[in-house]
């Protein structure tokens, strides 16, 4: 997912609230200057690092 298409799925969260539904974004490194420049200003929800990249094998990735 680019930043654009996070940016406009988070506009959503509103409807995602209303469900219970969290959101949450996964990636798969850390590189701070990354991170800091997609949070919060594509993305305002939680942010989870993937070490292993366990979601990103277990998506065929």
């Amino acid at each position: 997912m680019c930043r654009a298409e996070a940016h406009k799925l988070f506009s959503r969260k509103p409807i995602f609230d209303a469900l219970g539904v969290q959101l949450f974004v996964v990636v798969h490194e850390h590189i701070e200057s990354e991170i800091k420049d997609f949070w919060p200003r594509y993305w305002g929800g939680g942010v989870l690092l993937d070490r292993g990249r366990d979601f990103f094998k277990a998506l065929g990735g």
